[in-house]
């Protein structure tokens, strides 16, 4: 039978032509198959992992009675000597997430002022009401950060009620470099790469939490809003460069500290930033024994940077004088030799 004959006998029909060419699939399959098994693994290669399930762990029972009762954690992030920016970032027990003490109802209802007065000021998200109960259960304001295109996470939702002298609308969409930028501090990126480059890595990253402190002075008593700044309804960004320190007195400087926690949803892969506020006069915590000499020194060691982005040359003038008389008189009357110093953040 010559190539024509073998032609018209193969296309001539398109039945007999479809099961033919099925029964030559099935029997390249078979021999690839076969050729596959017989085949010696590769030494030294082995599959990638598969990565197991994270389950968060559930938290402990509250001990005490009731934790609207505790008082508030004497937050003191500063140390002798230079304080750098990977100084206060540590690991964070998943039974310490979310602080709650006696400051609770007064902070809620500070917030539920907030969201009444303006709720798309204060939350973003398409389902606000979510982030609006979400916003209302915590001491903390909540931001949400997702991973983008560019390879860096974003500001994409939040909750913020006391953010102090900055707008959520502002912020909103900023990467995380860019945050850390706009803070005058250098970026977690080059930092801190022990600290960033650990969030990028999934698996791990949903296994920790991560906690930083930090303060700044403020001049006057505005928990949600520095009135000094800038106008909280303005259109102007509120800084420093707007603030209006004259005719400042000693009582009406704040110390304002912040915990910060993160962690990485097991989910999404989002990055969840929560922000407690700590306020407090600065004459109240200039009495806690090592707090004022402690807390002179870490001011002095600012470099520039860092001290027009937190504002120094409005206060400092009251502030540094006041805290070295209390330090002096703290020596004098040996209170330092009576209490041992507590170690960082307290």
């Amino acid at each position: 039978m010559d190539s024509e004959l073998i032609d018209k006998a193969i296309f001539s029909k398109p039945t007999n032509n479809a099961v033919l060419l099925a029964l030559i699939g099935l029997a390249l399959c078979y021999l690839a198959f076969a050729r596959l098994r017989n085949r010696n693994p590769k030494t030294g290669v082995n599959p990638p992992p598969t990565a197991p399930t994270f389950q968060t762990p559930l938290p402990l029972p509250f001990n005490d009675a009731s934790p609207t009762t505790s008082a508030p954690h004497p937050y003191r992030p500063f140390q002798h000597g230079p304080n750098h920016i990977t100084m206060g970032i540590r690991k964070l027990d998943w039974n310490d997430w979310i602080e709650m003490d006696a400051n609770f109802l007064p902070y809620h209802a500070t917030k539920v002022a907030e969201l009444e007065k303006d709720l798309p000021a204060h939350v973003q998200e398409p389902r606000r009401r979510r982030w609006w109960w979400r916003r209302k259960l915590v001491q903390d304001d909540v931001i949400l950060m997702v991973d983008g295109d560019d390879g860096q996470f974003h500001l994409d939702a939040g909750a913020v009620c006391l953010p102090g002298f900055w707008r959520l609308r502002e912020k909103f969409g900023l990467s995380l470099d860019e945050l850390h930028f706009e803070a005058g501090r250098a970026t977690l990126r080059t930092e801190a790469p022990e600290v960033y480059e650990p969030l990028l890595q999934v698996h791990d990253a949903r296994r920790k939490q991560l906690r930083v402190n930090n303060f700044f002075i403020q001049i006057d008593d505005g928990l949600h809003w520095s009135h000094r700044m800038e106008d909280q309804n303005g259109d102007e960004v509120a800084s420093w460069a707007t603030a209006d320190s004259a005719d400042l007195k000693l009582e009406e400087i704040y110390f304002r500290s912040e915990r910060q926690t993160l962690r990485r949803l097991p989910r999404s892969g989002a990055l969840m930033f929560t922000v407690r506020t700590y306020f407090e006069p600065v004459t109240v915590i200039a009495k806690e024994p090592h707090v004022p000499g402690r807390l002179a020194e870490a001011i002095r060691q600012w470099d520039e940077t860092v001290s027009v982005y937190k504002g120094k040359k409005h206060w400092e003038h009251l502030l540094l004088p006041y805290l070295d008389e209390q330090h002096r008189l703290q020596v004098e009357n040996d209170v330092l030799q009576e209490h041992v110093e507590r170690e960082f953040p307290y």
